[in-house]
């Protein structure tokens, strides 16, 4: 179909049908889109204002922000944000790229939420960024995933798929269930975390760091090398494959008793409980 260029407000009534506004290059709102639909896809060539419900997003554009109270298939419909083409995808802030408010966010209710970075580009978390309202989160990105200084709060579960590096060492993540990154490239995760579920990785032939804030639960882990510090205990209930060393630290102590290993390397085991 054709590319809309509306000046002002836009209003969508679908009766509950699916609505889909998909182009190419991208509609053009000046004002804000207010959807009353089934589930919704738009494309958009600038920023976009979105308000009232829809049973699903999925949102492609250069901005987004949220006015009033979005709410996404009363807090039970999946969202899905996308950069447009040759754009990186940044949630928290302004600036840059494409940008997702942290106040906008506060705002968003859906069942689950996934971020996806145009093909070739990256994802950036600001520091300060909540997704209280936005279910399990996935984050994928060909070009790595990056948690800036700062700190960011995950309500559900949180699946990072990165074709380069997860990078967080300065951004202490709070999770409120499982996390799970699978990358191509280092997985670095060494600030005082603190997640709710277990903590997995695959990141075959790489190094992988991981830090929490008391104590770790580590799921399935492949790696080349894995160095864990924990000030309450680490409790390996995974499978755990690695060519290289594994570093573990924890103050309250060990327990791999549930655990499968492959460990090819060196292990550094390090407590001062049991």
């Amino acid at each position: 179909g054709g590319v809309l260029d509306v000046a002002g407000a836009a209003s969508f009534d679908t009766g509950g049908a699916a609505l889909m506004l998909n182009a190419e290059t991208g509609h053009v709102f000046g004002g804000p889109v207010t959807l009353e639909t089934g589930e919704a896809t738009i494309a958009s060539a600038g920023a976009l204002t979105l308000q009232g419900a829809a049973a699903s997003r999925d949102v492609t554009a250069a901005d987004m922000e949220a006015s009033g109270a979005l709410v996404i298939g009363g807090g039970a419909g999946a969202l899905a944000l996308r950069s447009l083409a040759g754009q990186d995808l940044a949630l928290g802030g302004a600036g840059g790229g494409f940008d997702v408010s942290q106040g906008a966010l506060d705002l968003i209710s859906a069942g689950s939420t996934r971020v996806e970075a145009a093909a070739g580009r990256s994802v950036r978390v600001r520091g300060g960024t909540s997704l209280a309202g936005l279910g399990d989160v996935t984050l994928k990105a060909d070009e790595g995933v990056t948690f800036e200084a700062g700190g960011a709060e995950f309500a559900g579960a949180l699946d990072i798929e990165s074709g380069g590096m997860v990078v967080g060492d300065a951004s202490a993540l709070t999770t409120g269930g499982a996390t799970t990154s699978e990358a191509a490239g280092d997985v670095t995760l060494s600030a005082p975390n603190a997640c709710g579920g277990p903590v997995s990785v695959s990141a075959a032939g790489r190094s992988v760091t991981l830090g929490s804030a008391a104590d770790i639960v580590l799921g399935d882990v492949s790696a080349m090398s894995l160095s864990v510090e924990a000030p309450g205990g680490i409790d390996a209930q995974g499978v755990l494959t690695l060519t290289g060393d594994a570093t573990l630290t924890a103050f309250d102590g060990l327990d791999d008793g549930q655990a499968s290993t492959g460990l090819f390397g060196d292990v550094t085991a390090t407590a001062a409980g049991n």
